[in-house]
């Protein structure tokens, strides 16, 4: 069992505190397809955590050339959501307490699917004039 669990990356690596990621709805292990032709349209990217794990109160959704957007999780609450553009292909969402360096949580990837015939900006080869 777990190493189906690895394998379809649908796992979270913590120290304790439970925390669960989303794109459009789509968790670790999931594709998250493409709507019409849309390159930059908004996702939906939101964590959250479990009662009792409000330890964690920072999020980061991070890419393949790093930190694509940090937020902050509000006292108290246990779910937080921002909507960003232009994801690239794989995603990942790191949390961790800014009170204690040794809490955090850490969830297996995500991925992204760019509209058919696009380029997906973390793979895009630049070109110069």
């Amino acid at each position: 069992e777990p190493a189906r669990v690895i394998e379809g990356r649908r796992f979270v690596a913590t120290t304790g505190p439970w925390m669960a990621l989303t794109v459009d709805g789509i968790g670790p292990g999931g594709v998250v397809a493409p709507e019409g032709q849309d390159e930059d349209r908004p996702h939906l990217v939101a964590v959250e955590v479990a009662p009792g794990s409000t330890a964690l109160d920072r999020v980061s959704l991070v890419g393949r050339d790093g930190v694509l957007h940090t937020w902050t999780i509000p006292a108290g609450e246990r779910m937080s959501a921002v909507q960003l553009r232009a994801l690239p292909r794989v995603v990942t969402g790191i949390a961790w307490s800014t009170a204690d360096p040794d809490v955090w949580a850490v969830t297996a990837p995500i991925t992204v699917r760019p509209p058919t015939g696009a380029v997906p900006h973390d793979t895009a080869l630049e070109t110069s004039p």
